[in-house]
């Protein structure tokens, strides 16, 4: 069957020209402790005993960050990062479609990469770690296909669906695969990939978002982020799945945001990076699930495209 045309969205066409000058000005608003100075690169972070925020700036840069103090200990430089996930020990996994089609492993609070994962003819995105088995799961932008690397080594085995362009993808605590994206006339889609299966399936969300975000597990929902359409503020939707449908329990409105692409959830917390204000890209922390307002704000960025919690030990 031939594949039908579908509208790539702001986010997802945007991956492989983002390419500008690394250097930024950092900084944070009133809500947060100022960050100071850069630090010396060459003095590792206490990977032992910090809790870091990661931060993926598509304009070049992985920054890092302690949490949940926010106080800047580094960066990842020239990396232009699209996507970012967390294995069981903490260690963070970078796509990286302009750096050889390559998704990359750091060890917690490390600079260098411990580990790489080849992603021949594709552009890495969005992606995410089963906690049962440690297997990476990495959206391929712009193509109807995700790569599954078993216990996130050697070569992936390749899941489509037709006539659909995955955007993002996430795993929940029983080892499902959710994943979002397009259909042709710029449908959205809500698949499922259940644990030991063979292939995606629909599921019927009954308020199914506007526009396909992040998805995340909270410990008992399924949590997908709207980015926002026409000026509308982005929200996370929470989600009881049974079967092939999936039940709306909860909307969370992200206020003083535009375009919330990832992500993450960390207690009565959701941290989500804002990649659609003019003049004001940010990352922002609102309360979980309530949204509202947002209580910190971290400015300074070009382009936010996704942020990750790594915890120390």
């Amino acid at each position: 069957m031939k594949k039908e045309h579908v509208t790539i969205p702001r986010f997802a066409s945007q991956i492989a020209y983002l390419i500008v000058a690394l250097s930024m000005l950092w900084g944070c608003d009133r809500a947060v402790t100022p960050v100071g100075p850069m630090p010396d690169s060459r003095v590792p972070v206490d990977a032992r005993q910090s809790d870091l925020l990661y931060v993926a700036d598509r304009a070049g840069n992985v920054n890092i960050y302690s949490y949940p103090k926010l106080i800047l200990q580094k960066a990842i430089h020239r990396l232009y990062p699209a996507g970012m996930c967390v294995d069981a020990m903490g260690n963070v996994w970078v796509t990286s479609p302009l750096e050889q089609h390559a998704i990359l492993e750091y060890a917690h609070g490390g600079l260098t990469p411990i580990a790489s994962l080849e992603d021949p003819g594709n552009s890495p995105a969005s992606c995410s770690v089963d906690p049962r088995t440690g297997s990476l799961a990495v959206v391929n932008s712009g193509t109807s296909t995700i790569s599954i690397y078993p216990r996130s080594h050697g070569t992936p085995t390749i899941y489509s669906y037709h006539n659909v362009e995955f955007y993002f993808c996430g795993y929940d605590g029983a080892g499902n695969l959710y994943a979002d994206g397009l259909a042709a006339h710029d449908r959205s889609r809500f698949l499922q990939l259940r644990f030991g299966g063979r292939a995606f399936a629909n599921v019927a969300l009954d308020r199914p978002p506007r526009w396909p975000g992040g998805i995340q597990w909270d410990g008992r929902y399924v949590v997908a982020s709207d980015q926002g359409l026409h000026g509308r503020n982005s929200a996370l939707h929470r989600f009881s799945i049974e079967g092939a449908r999936g039940t709306t329990v909860g909307i969370a409105r992200l206020r003083s945001s535009l375009e919330v692409p990832e992500f993450w959830l960390d207690g009565s917390n959701v941290i989500g990076a804002d990649t659609g204000r003019e003049g004001g890209n940010a990352v922002r922390i609102w309360r979980y699930p309530a949204g509202g307002q947002p209580h910190q704000t971290l400015n300074g960025f070009d382009s936010p495209s996704a942020v990750v919690i790594s915890r120390g030990r």
